[in-house]
């Protein structure tokens, strides 16, 4: 967050979404978790301090492999299935 005493808002703002997208999906205990493994949820967890820009790339590419497999459905509000957008649906972006 700071290079040579410099603060930097943008870095810091980054940081903070990070952290939110950290604990509304990939977080133990989240309340809109996604399917990820262990690995992937402690890697991304440790680079949250430094929150570079490609943070939440491994964990979109699992999230994304699981769809593919038919592992992970979108559900809409109703509770139905939404086959059409279900593949182009990013959690992370």
């Amino acid at each position: 967050m700071y290079s040579s005493g410099t603060f930097h808002p943008f870095i810091f703002q980054r940081e903070v979404r990070a952290k939110e997208i950290f604990d509304t999906h990939l977080c133990t205990k989240s309340l809109e978790p996604v399917n990820v493994d262990a690995h992937t949820r402690n890697v991304t967890q440790s680079g949250l301090e430094k929150a570079a820009p490609d943070l939440f790339d491994i964990a979109q590419q699992h999230v994304n492999i699981n769809i593919l497999n038919g592992k992970v459905f979108m559900v809409s509000v109703q509770g139905t299935v939404d086959p059409i957008n279900r593949y182009s649906y990013s959690l992370f972006r």
